[in-house]
This record gives structure tokens, sequence and C-alpha cells, in this order.
């Protein structure tokens, strides 16, 4: 993804797990990323595993409203 001037939408560096659930072949991690003015953004990545390595399969945005594939 290229950004120009904003923050990028994911970050190792600023994301941090929130949970980690492993049910093989498929597990859920759940981050959250800071944003600007306090805002946080919650993350949802669904992996399956296939020949011995996770992929991602789905990258979903959670807020109180639902959530929202934005992969």
């Amino acid at each position: 993804m290229v950004t120009f001037g904003d923050d990028p939408v994911h970050d190792p560096e600023t994301e941090t797990f929130q949970s980690v659930v492993v049910s093989e072949p498929t597990s859920i991690i759940r981050t959250r990323k800071p944003g600007l003015y306090n805002t946080v953004y919650n993350y949802e990545y669904h992996l399956v595993q296939q020949a011995g390595a996770w992929w991602i399969a789905s990258v979903l945005y959670v807020d109180n409203e639902g959530k929202y594939e934005c992969l």
C-alpha cells in the first residue's frame, strides 16, 4: 500500500496484539492500532494454514457497529 502523508493502515511497529485464537487449520488474531486524535483502530486477521505455512485469508476492520473487510 502506498501512502502520501498519512500513517500506514497496518504497521507492525505500532499495531499491538490483543488476542490470538488458534484452531488449526485456522486462526484469528485481533490487533489494535492507535491513530490520530485519540482514535483507535481494531482489526481481525483471519489466517489459514496450508502446506505448513500461515496465509492471510481476510482482514477485517472492527468497530461498535460490526466488522468490515478492509483488504
